[in-house]
Parts: C-alpha cells; structure tokens; sequence
C-alpha cells in the first residue's frame, strides 16, 4: 500500500518534533562543558537541516498533489508542526551565553518556516 503524501509528512515531521523536544529537554541539562556544547550546537545545526528539508519535502508533495484541499491540508499539517516546535523552544533560554546564539538561531529558523507554511496554507484553503 502507498503511502500518501500527508502521512509520509506527518511521519517525518513527528520524528522531527520528538528530535526537537529532546534537544530542548537536553538543554536544561546542559553543563557547559566543551563536548557538550559541540554536541549541542551540531543537534541544533541537524534540527534546523530536518525543519528545512521538512518545508522542502511539502513543497514537493505539495506540487504532486492534484487537489487543492489536499494541498491546502498538506500545508495546514506541516504548520500545525511547526508551531509544535516553535512553542518548545518559545520561552527557552540557554543557561550558558554560548549556547543563546544557536537556539535563537534555531528559533528564528521555526519561526519563518511557521510563517511561511502558514501563508501557503491560507492562500491554498482560500481557492
């Protein structure tokens, strides 16, 4: 049975969130050392690499889907995500200056894929 492109989306970005909820728990823990602030740092870089090819991926299945309210459904699944990530990592702070730079990074990454799935998820609902 073939998998269809809203379930091959909720897949990945399940796992995406749940890498994401792990990396935000990680950083309450977070000790300052040099490994960990190298482990930390390459977990964020692999996260913000996972939300872009995320959006990448719905684009795709996006333009391969001849319905628009799947597309629009698509989309919709893909910000519901989005926002999920987004919300962890809100109101986080690094206990460490180090570390601040990446999650704003991170953060600011979630934030312009929200916006954007959002917007294509509007103009697509609209049709």
């Amino acid at each position: 049975m073939a998998i269809t492109p809203l379930q091959e989306i909720e897949e990945l970005g399940k796992g995406s969130v749940a890498a994401s909820k792990q990396a935000a728990q990680s950083l309450e823990k977070f000790q300052g050392s040099a490994a960990d602030l190298i482990q930390f740092r390459d977990k964020l870089l692999d996260l913000s690499a996972e939300a872009i090819a995320l959006y990448k991926l719905t684009a795709l299945q996006a333009r391969r889907t001849d319905s628009l309210e799947e597309v629009a459904i698509i989309w919709k699944e893909t910000h519901s995500l989005y926002v999920g990530m987004f919300n962890l990592w809100q109101g986080l702070h690094a206990f460490d200056p180090a570390t601040e730079p990446l999650v704003e990074h991170y953060r600011q990454i979630l934030i312009r894929l929200r916006d954007e799935s959002n917007e294509h998820y509007q103009f697509h609902a609209a049709e």
